[in-house]
């Protein structure tokens, strides 16, 4: 094993990281606030990771910026576990950190917004197939902004889009299509395909019929024409959806009912997802008419094909979210229009965001931390100028709060909410590199091909579990050579410090690699606290800190217990007693705990104890990292002794013999 040798940084040397780099242009006031940049770390050519950090708001803010006119970058969004449906606990949810992993990207973003359910409530492509239609509001405002990547890779697009769903029965019927890959909703018609899982299920009274033959797979403004397989009304059991077979699901009710009604065994049907800018929808159904070469791009033969259908037909990547926060390079944010509460723009809410210059060859990603003392969080009006001292010209709003998470070459960079975990989400917005200079992290294990529209498996894929983190300490020889570790490593004892900040290095046999070199990249999230990209652990509470880093393919980890000055003024003493040997009832344990007003324990805090009636074997001692130590105690033969506990600054605790 490989572990972290932390030493104290020097009074001089905790505040030498905040070092203002002017000449990088976008080092500037965050609303009138300064800004200062922790690290700028290049991940690969073309793609720079930077860390800045205001300590008047305050904020902590993460970017990576991507320039796509490099042709060793590529962009991808990713659905969690590679299906909706995934696990039955995390309903296709995965952590951003585990899908940059399993996917190999070098850097990766929260995306969507999502309901329990685990569907992205706005528009989902991979490598062109869709599996998210576009937010359509149900009457709560839209469309919402989207962000998508051209079918060439090197532009992107930030855009209001809207969707129109066409299915036609063989009898000429025309219905509506209410969505892709999710859950049927009261009185829908949806479609699935294998982005959705192996099987679909309605409610008891629903319909489900398999289409054969489909040509998949399903893009938008394409017409998928099929024959039907079966038709039957469920009563509740998953369907299996077969190899290259799609289903249309309806839930109870009238469209369950047009079904039945419509749809017969060997019949033919089609249906055409169209989506395009809210005012070219049907130029959108018609571009689907159009013929389409071996790639499945529709032809533009014709005078009037329409650009914004034509761009949705032949998209690569694309992903929802909302509401916008830059157009044009001004800020312009409504969130009511698309869909989102009054209170949702001005709270200051952990946030992730994307942005883009004005000829979508460079992207921007950033988050910011928040619901913590080092990084408040930011409003919608923050955020955007955030984007703006970026470069962003264009820029959107994605899912925040616990879902914020930043991972750059396999590790959590950022802290969600300051809790040390990450939450699972619908999906992510990857970046790869095929020429990385820092290795990304990566579960070769899970992953075949090499891109973020691979296969993959998600019964082998981590993160089901509500707050799930990886922990790579020892698995990594099994997975892959290249991380493997070696037993003649130096382990360090851990380590007790006070409340200072705490700067970090690496031992790697007799070598030392200082924290602020510019190879590693640090997980920020400690539990207790936030380790910088300098390498700097800043303590925020006290307890343990779970550290872990990245160096030259290798994972680093260990534990640091933190403890604060034992002043005695903000903990509370306890105490209890308990008879350990029934058969030797005049001998008890007495348990002493030190634990701050939060919950959190005290380490070494000094504690006497005098005993009427009985003796013990020491009379004072210090607490453990637990906040915890314990006396042995023999009490007289009579009744009625008692103990009472003395420890500086706090109260004293008497308990009488029991």
């Amino acid at each position: 094993m490989v572990y972290f040798t932390p030493h104290k940084a020097s009074n001089t040397a905790k505040h030498h990281w905040l070092v203002v780099i002017a000449s990088l242009g976008f080092c500037g006031p965050v609303v009138a606030a300064k800004l200062e940049i922790v690290a700028t770390k290049e991940i690969a050519p073309g793609i720079v990771f930077q860390q800045q950090r205001d300590s008047s708001l305050p904020l902590i803010i993460d970017s990576v910026v991507v320039d796509l006119k490099n042709p060793s970058v590529r962009i991808g969004v990713a659905l969690g576990t590679g299906t909706v449906s995934g696990g039955a606990s995390g309903r296709g949810r995965e952590d951003v950190t585990s899908m940059a992993q399993r996917l190999g990207a070098v850097a990766a973003i929260n995306g969507d917004f999502f309901p329990y359910t685990g569907d992205p409530l706005g528009i989902g492509i991979t490598g062109g197939t869709l599996f998210s239609e576009p937010w359509t509001g149900n009457g709560k405002g839209g469309p919402r902004a989207t962000f998508s990547i051209d079918s060439t890779d090197r532009r992107a697009l930030i855009a209001e889009v809207g969707y129109l769903g066409d299915l036609q029965f063989a009898d000429g019927t025309r219905t509506f299509v209410d969505g892709i890959d999710r859950p049927a909703g009261k009185n829908d018609i949806i479609v699935c395909d294998s982005h959705y899982g192996e099987s679909v299920t309605t409610k008891p009274g629903g319909t489900v019929a398999i289409i054969d033959e489909t040509d998949p797979p399903i893009r938008p403004n394409k017409l998928v024409a099929g024959k039907v397989r079966s038709v039957f009304e469920s009563d509740g059991t998953p369907v299996k959806i077969p190899h290259s077979c799609i289903a249309l699901a309806a839930s109870p009710g009238e469209k369950a009912d047009l079904i039945l009604k419509h749809v017969h065994v060997n019949e033919a049907l089609s249906f055409v997802l169209a989506i395009a800018d809210p005012d070219s929808l049907s130029s959108a159904v018609k571009i689907a008419q159009l013929p389409r070469d071996a790639g499945d791009i529709p032809s533009r033969s014709g005078l009037l094909v329409n650009r914004s259908a034509y761009y949705w037909a032949t998209a690569k990547e694309a992903l929802g979210g909302g509401p916008r926060l830059l157009h044009n390079g001004n800020v312009d944010i409504d969130s009511i229009a698309e869909g989102f509460d009054s209170s949702f723009a001005d709270h200051e809410y952990p946030r992730t965001a994307v942005g883009t210059n004005a000829d979508g060859s460079q992207i921007i990603l950033v988050t910011v931390d928040g619901r913590q003392s080092l990084s408040r969080g930011a409003t919608l009006a923050e955020l955007a100028e955030i984007l703006k001292k970026h470069g962003a010209t264009e820029a959107m709003n994605l899912d925040g709060g616990g879902s914020t998470a930043m991972a750059i070459a396999g590790i959590l960079v950022n802290n969600p909410e300051g809790a040390g975990a990450e939450r699972p989400v619908a999906d992510s917005l990857l970046v790869f590199s095929d020429n990385a200079w820092i290795a990304p992290l990566r579960d070769d294990h899970n992953v075949e091909g090499s891109d973020a529209n691979s296969v993959t498996n998600p019964d082998t894929v981590m993160g089901d579990s509500e707050l799930s983190q990886q922990d790579d300490s020892g698995i990594r020889d099994e997975r892959n050579d290249r991380y493997s570790q070696s037993d003649t490593y130096v382990v360090p004892a851990e380590t007790t410090v006070s409340g200072a900040n705490v700067a970090l290095m690496l031992k790697h046999g007799n070598t030392q690699i200082k924290g602020d070199d510019s190879n590693i990249i640090w997980q920020g999230s400690g539990g207790v606290g936030f380790v910088n990209q300098k390498g700097v652990l800043i303590p925020e509470r006290t307890g343990l800190a779970h550290l872990k880093a990245l160096f030259e393919g290798r994972v680093y980890t260990g534990t640091l217990h933190i403890t604060g000055p034992d002043n005695g003024s903000s903990t509370v003493l306890s105490a209890t007693l308990e008879t350990t040997r029934p058969e030797f009832p005049r001998d008890q344990q007495l348990t002493v705990t030190c634990l701050t007003t939060d919950g959190l324990p005290v380490s070494g805090a000094k504690v006497s104890i005098s005993v009427l009636m009985g003796v013990a074997k020491s009379i004072a001692t210090q607490t453990n990292a637990d906040g915890y130590s314990t006396f042995d105690i023999e009490w007289n033969d009579s009744a009625g002794g008692s103990v009472t506990v003395v420890s500086p600054g706090r109260k004293p605790v008497t308990l009488r013999q029991k």
